[in-house]
């Protein structure tokens, strides 16, 4: 449990293409945490060097850090191995579990490995139109990069666009 002395940290900003979202629900939760009477820092974590994370959260004495980066750095595992390596303690998943979900195949193939319900997906490739796509996936399909947030991307296509 947190409590109103502890110091935390919103992480934020970050290097990825998702870096304005990032900054702008990281500014929302720090306000929000900040008028109910918690110590927060706001840091814009915009360089990948784990040092000048280490040196904040030390100068600062945080006791947990809330990580509010998106895409690339954020949701990755990078950060999350970072802030392990700290000891603080942190609101999130795990670097492993972060780097596994990341990546939606993979993603994909451990949901399936445990009978959860998922769409029908494929991997894109030049030769996926040799197949008809439409008899697997139906009057829409949706093109997602493999590894990027979670609607950063997306492509919906309808079947008069794969004809």
């Amino acid at each position: 449990m947190i409590i109103t002395n502890s110091n935390i940290a919103i992480l934020y900003g970050g290097w990825s293409d998702e870096r304005a979202i990032s900054l702008d629900s990281g500014k929302s939760v720090f306000e929000s945490l900040k008028s109910h009477g918690y110590n927060v820092f706001l840091f814009d974590f915009k360089n990948n060097d784990p040092q000048i994370l280490h040196d904040f959260i030390f100068r600062n004495n945080i006791d947990v850090v809330f990580n509010l980066m998106h895409g690339v750095g954020g949701e990755d595992g990078t950060v999350q191995k970072y802030l392990e390596d700290t000891s603080v303690l942190s609101i999130g998943s795990s670097s492993e579990s972060s780097r596994l979900s990341f990546n939606k195949i993979t993603t994909k193939k451990i949901w399936l490995d445990n009978d959860l319900q998922t769409p029908k997906y494929c991997t894109v490739s030049k030769d996926i139109f040799k197949h008809n796509i439409l008899d697997t996936f139906g009057d829409k399909v949706v093109l997602k990069p493999i590894e990027s947030g979670s609607s950063v991307g997306i492509k919906i296509l309808n079947k008069k666009d794969l004809i």
